[in-house]
C-alpha cells in the first residue's frame, strides 16, 4: 500500500494512458480524484496497487474546505462503476471497473481517511503504459480548473504539445470537448464565446500550459481550429530527485557521437543541433524505454538514437542507402510528426 501523505504537490506527476484520456463518463471532481490516484502510484509497480490518504489531503488537493463524507462516497461509487475504455477499431471498447475497492474509514481521532485500489482489468490502462502511449503533467496544473471542457482541453494540448502548432477541425473539436450535441454550440459565436474563449482563459491562468488559438474558415463558415502552443523546457518531468538546473542533454554529446558513429559521418556542431532541434520534439511514448535510463530523458535519447541508427545498418546491407544522415533525419521528423 502507498501512503500519499507527505510528498510536496508541485511535485506530484500524473501519467496518463491515452485510453484513459477518452473517458467520457467521469465528472471533473472524479478525473480529479483518479490523478490524485495516478500522481501516488509507481507506475512501473502493479503489485502496488493500493493508494492510501486522508480526507483531509484530499480536500486540500482539490481546493475545496471540506468535502462531505456521503459526497465523497458518490464519487467513490462512479469511479467503481462499469467504464467505456475506447479501443483501436472505430467504434469498439471494452467495459470495464477502474477501482474494485474504495474504503472510507474515520479512525478515533476523527480523522478520515480513503483508500482505493484499482481493478486487475484496469491494470493495464494504468502500469507499464509505454506501449499503449501516455502523457504526463504535473498534479498542479488541473487542481484549480473549474470546467470540465478546460481540463479535457488541457490534456489534449499536452498530448498534441510536440507539434507546437496544428488544426482540428471544428466537429472533431466539439466532439471532443463532448458538447457536440449542445443545440446552441451549433453557432460558432456562442462555442466560441462559451467555450473556447473562457477555457483559453482558464489554461493560461491556472496552468503552466500556454497557447493560442485562430479560427481557419472556408467561405464564410468556420471549418477549424488553429493551435499554437509555447514551446519550453519545463517538461522535462522526472523523478522529483533529480535538479533540473544541472539535466542537459549537452551533457551526453559523447554518448551520441557513440550511437551515431557506426553512420560512418562528420557530425558538425550545426548537425547535432539540427538533431536536438528534432529529438526534443519526439513524444515520449515513441522513446525507447530501458530500465537503466529510465528517469533520465538524455540517456533515453541516447537509446533512441542507437536503435535508430542499428535499424538504419540494418536496411543498408538489404539496399543501399546512399546518405544515411538525411535518412535517419526522415525517421525521426516521422516520429516526431513534422511535415
Amino acid at each position: 500500500m502507498i501512503n500519499g501523505s507527505g510528498k510536496k504537490q508541485n511535485n506530484l506527476l500524473v501519467q496518463k494512458s491515452h485510453p484513459l484520456m477518452k473517458l467520457s463518463e467521469l465528472s471533473l471532481a472524479e478525473f480529479k480524484i483518479l490523478d490524485v490516484y495516478l500522481s501516488r502510484i509507481n507506475s512501473r509497480n502493479p503489485e502496488d496497487r493500493t493508494v492510501c490518504f486522508e480526507k483531509g489531503e484530499l480536500e486540500e488537493l482539490l481546493g475545496v474546505k471540506r468535502i462531505r463524507a456521503e459526497v465523497l462516497d458518490k464519487r467513490m461509487d462512479n469511479l467503481m462503476t462499469n467504464i467505456n475504455i475506447p479501443d483501436d477499431s472505430p467504434k469498439g471498447y471494452s467495459k470495464i471497473a477502474l477501482f474494485e475497492k474504495t474504503h472510507l474509514r474515520v479512525d478515533e481521532n476523527g480523522i478520515w481517511t480513503v483508500e482505493m485500489t484499482c481493478t486487475n482489468a484496469a491494470r493495464k490502462y494504468i502500469f507499464n503504459i509505454e506501449e499503449i502511449g501516455y502523457i504526463k503533467y504535473r498534479l498542479h496544473n488541473i487542481l484549480k480548473l473549474k470546467s470540465r471542457y478546460s481540463y479535457v482541453m488541457f490534456l489534449y494540448l499536452e498530448d498534441n504539445r510536440f507539434r507546437k502548432e496544428w488544426k482540428i477541425s471544428l466537429v472533431e473539436l466539439k466532439k471532443m470537448l463532448h458538447c457536440d450535441k449542445e443545440e446552441l454550440y451549433g453557432e460558432f459565436k456562442y462555442f466560441n464565446q462559451r467555450v473556447l474563449k473562457n477555457v483559453h482563459k482558464e489554461i493560461n491562468e491556472k496552468t503552466d500550459c500556454k497557447y493560442n488559438y485562430e479560427t481557419v474558415t472556408k467561405g464564410k463558415s468556420v471549418v477549424a481550429i488553429k493551435f499554437n502552443v509555447e514551446s519550453n523546457n519545463r517538461y522535462i518531468m522526472e523523478d522529483e530527485e533529480i535538479d533540473e538546473e544541472n539535466y542537459k542533454d549537452s551533457d551526453f554529446e559523447e554518448l551520441w557521437k557513440e550511437a551515431l558513429s557506426p553512420l560512418g559521418i562528420e557530425l558538425s556542431k550545426e548537425k547535432m543541433e539540427e538533431l536536438y532541434s528534432i529529438i526534443v520534439t519526439i513524444p515520449e511514448c515513441k522513446i525507447p524505454y530501458s530500465p537503466a535510463s529510465y528517469g533520465n530523458m538524455a540517456l533515453m535519447r541516447f537509446h533512441y538514437l542507437d536503435q535508430k541508427v542499428r535499424e538504419i545498418m540494418r536496411r543498408d546491407k538489404d539496399k543501399t542507402i546512399a546518405n544515411k544522415y538525411l535518412y535517419l533525419l526522415k525517421v525521426m521528423k516521422r516520429d516526431a510528426d513534422l511535415k
